[in-house]
Formats: structure tokens, C-alpha cells, sequence
């Protein structure tokens, strides 16, 4: 059975987060002013590490293997993007 698990991770411009395999990326928010991402999950999955890489707006992307997960703002307006690598 699945359900919805959260994440929270630093502002860095790579970072990796294990959880179940398979973990559908759902949304990513601030929430009590820390970045946070909700992920479908079943827990009876082994468990993966999954790399993401995050950019502010106008940052430079050199990565072709990602996919967006979510836009947040924060510390008053700080434009980040969420990417899973694939």
C-alpha cells in the first residue's frame, strides 16, 4: 500500500535523499520556513538513494538527465527549482 511521505533537505546545489524505490516526486513547498518535498511512497520497497540538484532562477544547468519536481520561493523571495537526476 503507498502513502505520502516528506522529505525536508538544506539549500545546496546537490543533494541526495533515500526512500523507497520507486517514490513518486509529488510536490515540492516550504513549510515552517524549511524546503520540503512530498513523495508517494510504498514502504515495503527496499530503499534508494535518489540525487537531486537544485538552481535559482538564472542559474546555469549542465545537467540533461533531470526532471522538474517543483518551484519554490523563500528567505523573502529566493526563487529555487527542484530537479530529480534520472
Amino acid at each position: 500500500m503507498k502513502t505520502i511521505w516528506k522529505y525536508t533537505f538544506d539549500i545546496t546545489d546537490w543533494f541526495t535523499i533515500e526512500m523507497p524505490l520507486g517514490a513518486e516526486m509529488l510536490d515540492v513547498q516550504v513549510q515552517n520556513g524549511a524546503p520540503v518535498l512530498w513523495a508517494l511512497v510504498d514502504p515495503d520497497e527496499p530503499i534508494h538513494t535518489y540525487e537531486f540538484i537544485l538552481r535559482g532562477t538564472g542559474h546555469t544547468i549542465n545537467e540533461s538527465n533531470i526532471f522538474h519536481i517543483g518551484t519554490f520561493q523563500i528567505y523573502d523571495g529566493l526563487v529555487f527549482h527542484l530537479f530529480g537526476l534520472l
